[in-house]
């Protein structure tokens, strides 16, 4: 592979040659992760450009470079029809952007939102037909079942409903809750997940890392309330 990269580079190969190269994944990939040069994607071929897990890879290779990660997810986007994918592709951006106040950056993230809304609405219209009691988490895995960063990004959607979001506690009165029991942390937080939907907190108690955020909010609320006991 590192002859055949080398006569690449420096132009040692037929025209066939190069663009038989330019439209294979492992050859491309490893002659762009082996000289950390990105512009080799612009050689790549328009078919290569749309290999969702080519994609995949250079933006987590790049993932600084919010510029060039912009340009060949839009162009994925543009031309891709797979919607799991188109989603999931949204996910993946929105972590890399994190808050944001630039436009360009917070369209990602209302495309998103607007894409999570659209479907949480078609979930409730099903939990209703089928009476369905819970938040419909079991309809979630069913139906992107292996796309754990889908899987993920309902999850924590669902425990901000939960936690941040409830109609009957405020995140305060939870946090009390806590304390005033005699569980640990995690054992509380599923427990209490269990009371409005069973089979998120099953897929919680097989990735605790779900409850990592929580968990440190917690643990700053209960020692905010502590100091201002103290003040009183």
């Amino acid at each position: 592979m590192e002859e055949l990269i080398k006569k690449y580079i420096e132009n040692k190969l037929t025209k066939e040659e190069r663009n038989s190269l330019e439209d294979n994944f492992t050859f491309m990939l490893n002659l762009i992760t082996i000289t950390q040069d990105k512009t080799y994607y612009f050689n790549c071929s328009n078919k290569l450009k749309l290999n969702y897990e080519f994609l995949k890879n250079l933006i987590f290779k790049f993932q600084t470079d919010k510029t060039f990660i912009f340009y060949i997810s839009d162009y994925y986007l543009n031309n891709c029809s797979d919607l799991l994918n188109y989603f999931e592709l949204h996910i993946i951006l929105s972590k890399i952007i994190g808050e944001t106040n630039d436009l360009e950056e917070q369209q990602y993230l209302n495309t998103l939102n607007n894409y999570y809304e659209e479907f949480k609405l078609s979930l409730l219209i099903e939990m209703e037909e089928d009476d369905y009691q819970g938040l419909g988490f079991i309809y979630i895995e069913n139906r992107f079942f292996k796309r754990e960063l889908i899987l993920t990004y309902f999850a924590n959607k669902f425990l901000e409903e939960i936690f941040y979001q409830n109609k009957d506690y405020s995140f305060l009165t939870i946090v009390n809750m806590f304390f005033k029991s005699d569980k640990k942390i995690k054992k509380f937080l599923i427990d209490f997940i269990t009371n409005y939907d069973t089979e998120l907190a099953w897929y919680v108690s097989n990735n605790l890392s779900l409850l990592a955020n929580l968990e440190s909010k917690f643990l700053v609320e209960n020692k905010v309330t502590k100091i201002l006991y103290l003040k009183k």
